[in-house]
């Protein structure tokens, strides 16, 4: 008899396999920078996102761009942890560490 593999044990949900196909070329991070952007004003809502703005995750630290010093005061003091507690709840601790907050306008990629 045969023995089964590892392929044959039924079929395997897309996320999962788009997940290893997105890490293996080097594109997961780049994926979940876009999922963040994609869901930002129901993750932190809408008074929020209309005045801070993801931009890209360097060193596991993701930057938000923010209008003006009056946000960037009041996102860093009374926001940053729970920001952050969110964002590594919907898209997982390892990728995101630290919020770094910034003022201006996002850049376009």
């Amino acid at each position: 008899m045969k023995s089964q593999s590892k392929k044959d044990e039924g079929p395997i949900a897309i996320s999962g396999l788009m997940n290893g196909v997105l890490k293996k070329i080097g594109l997961q991070r780049r994926f979940q920078e876009s999922q963040i952007k994609k869901d930002w004003e129901k993750w932190v809502g809408p008074t929020i996102a209309k005045h801070a703005t993801p931009y890209r995750v360097i060193n596991k630290k993701l930057v938000i761009y923010v209008d003006n010093s009056v946000w960037l005061a009041d996102l860093t003091r009374f926001h940053q942890r729970t920001i952050l507690n969110r964002l590594q709840k919907e898209v997982g601790s390892n990728l995101i560490t630290e919020i770094f907050f910034k003022i201006g306008e996002a850049p376009k990629d």
